[in-house]
């Protein structure tokens, strides 16, 4: 059974709508910080593509030490390659490139 909502029936419900941070710049091709605080690793695109290279996200606020939890994989074999990871960070958020990326450029929202 479906049920049809209409908003004319229901003028005062409230709409949500997800709203990204991207930061005042792109991240890559070398590995940076996307946020030095907890957070949410929101959505990531690829920018500028690296057809043999990847970037890993991780629970992390500065440079990686050992044991921090991974995050999310992007590939940056394509431009335009999307994902939305929606994963909490207790820390804050590092993209490491993998070794050799001298292109790829992502975006990458968080709250």
């Amino acid at each position: 059974m479906t049920t049809t909502i209409n908003m004319i029936d229901y003028p005062n419900r409230l709409l949500t709508a997800e709203v990204w941070n991207y930061g005042e710049a792109n991240i890559g091709p070398t590995s940076a910080a996307v946020k030095a605080a907890p957070g949410v690793l929101g959505v990531a695109q690829v920018l500028t593509a690296d057809a043999t290279e990847t970037v890993t996200f991780y629970d992390a606020a500065a440079a990686l030490e050992g044991g921090e939890i991974v995050l999310g994989v992007l590939d940056l074999a394509t431009v335009g390659t999307q994902l939305y990871f929606r994963r909490p960070a207790s820390v804050g958020i590092w993209a490491e490139f993998s070794a050799g990326a001298d292109t790829g450029v992502v975006a990458v929202g968080y709250l």
